[in-house]
């Protein structure tokens, strides 16, 4: 079993310098590896053979510390990693939540990332989906949240079997800080609480 390493570095100290979106982007590829840490302590990575069979008893939401202690995260935790450092830098960021509403659920991806404003222009910073990792820029938040639901959609429909009137069953809705700790379930089902449109067909 692989066991979370140790580091030398004191990687709070660096977050804590970062002084760009460019350069947090550049310090989360070099530090943040997509995948979890287990309540077990395992380490997953992205093509853990055991993922999906241990993801909803294993995972639970990590603090920004703790992603920044255990090095592996996948999108619900580096969201609030970027969610503190945009918070921090006062550009009132945005985050949302995406996900397929389907009646008796679905295994479809869910996805969440964050969004900030900046000279009129808006930017969607990606780390998580190795696909789209970067810093896109878009003239509105409309064109933004468009583009993401399109490419979310189109690794879904490529990777996961979605299909083109899945699309029309794919939601976003902002989300406030959620509670970490949190496990799988728990995370989602506080969002659509406060979020009940989520579930309309």
């Amino acid at each position: 079993m692989q066991e979370t390493p140790e580091y030398p570095i004191d990687i709070q100290q660096e977050f804590e310098r970062i002084q760009s979106p460019e350069e947090l982007l550049m310090f989360m590829n070099d530090n943040v590896e997509y995948g979890f840490v287990g309540k077990n302590n395992k380490v997953y990575t992205h093509d853990d053979k055991d993922w999906d069979a241990d993801f909803d008893r294993e995972y639970f939401l990590q603090s920004p510390e703790e992603l920044l202690e255990r090095r592996h995260g996948q999108c619900w935790d580096t969201t609030e990693l970027e969610r503190r450092w945009f918070t921090e830098h006062d550009f009132k960021p945005k985050t949302y939540f995406m996900m397929y509403a389907k009646e008796g659920g679905t295994k479809l991806p869910t996805h969440t990332f964050v969004v900030y404003e900046k000279d009129d222009k808006w930017y969607w910073f990606e780390q998580a989906f190795a696909d789209q990792r970067g810093i896109h820029e878009y003239t509105s938040r409309e064109e933004l949240i468009d583009d993401v639901k399109k490419k979310h959609h189109d690794y879904a429909a490529q990777h996961r079997g979605a299909t083109d009137n899945d699309f029309e069953r794919l939601r976003v809705t902002g989300y406030e800080k959620p509670v970490y700790g949190s496990n799988p379930n728990e995370f989602v089902a506080n969002i659509i609480q406060k979020n009940p449109a989520l579930l309309n067909e």
